[in-house]
């Protein structure tokens, strides 16, 4: 949509998760529920929008709002914006969060409990993701995400350096969207992955060869959509 402003009647009591999807050419809310010089909607203690055409390229999102959720698609296609800095307040950020989104980084707080399916998708110059000490449910190693204890891989930074990347042994599922868009032509998966979810690879363009061992048994129709080579 081509919208570029819009205004929040003081009638309207709740805005459904991702009201503001691909967005694209928004650069403020004004009204009700509009925070921070009208960049983004917060709605009781949720993240709803960013407004995605906002020319700012850092958004620090403060703690005094309460926020605990990021809503799905709370950040898309906000490509100006490289820098989220989220409170520790935060403990769900919701599926495509930042999707088509142009950040370089991103930290997790410590209190974040769920991450949703592909919050990063498409984070074409994303080169890392970092996780706050003391987090219960992940955790990260150069810069890719895992959950706590490093039996899933739920996503590697399409901008991650990948050139001696092995995946850790403790590894048992490979996540939804894990790879998504990631640069890398090889990967050996080693023994003892049992699964490969939905869009695991998607989008790889440049994989040409991967070696899947006996220990995989579930491996998603989608797993490798979108890789031609």
């Amino acid at each position: 949509t081509a919208i570029t402003s819009i205004i929040i009647p003081n009638e309207v009591v709740e805005i459904g998760t991702g009201a503001f999807e691909q967005t694209r050419y928004l650069r403020e809310f004004k009204g009700k529920f509009a925070k921070e010089n009208g960049r983004c909607l917060i709605v009781d203690d949720r993240l709803v929008a960013y407004a995605a055409a906002s020319p700012e390229t850092t958004f620090e999102l403060p703690a005094k709002y309460g926020v605990r959720y990021i809503d799905d698609y709370a950040f898309d296609s906000s490509r100006n914006l490289e820098t989220v800095v989220l409170p520790e307040n935060v403990e769900y950020i919701g599926n495509y969060a930042f999707n088509n989104s142009g950040i370089t980084e991103i930290a997790i707080p410590a209190n974040v409990k769920g991450i949703g399916k592909y919050a990063f998708c498409h984070c074409e110059d994303l080169t890392a993701i970092s996780v706050a000490e003391g987090n219960e449910a992940y955790s990260s190693a150069s810069g890719i995400l895992y959950n706590k204890d490093k039996s899933t891989i739920v996503y590697v930074p399409n901008k991650a350096d990948l050139t001696n990347f092995a995946i850790p042994e403790t590894v048992k599922t490979i996540g939804a969207g894990a790879f998504e868009g990631a640069i890398i032509e090889e990967l050996v998966i080693p023994e003892g992955v049992t699964a490969i979810e939905a869009g695991a690879f998607e989008g790889c363009e440049n994989l040409k060869k991967i070696t899947i061992p006996a220990t995989v048994t579930a491996i998603d129709d989608t797993a490798f959509g979108g890789c031609e080579k």
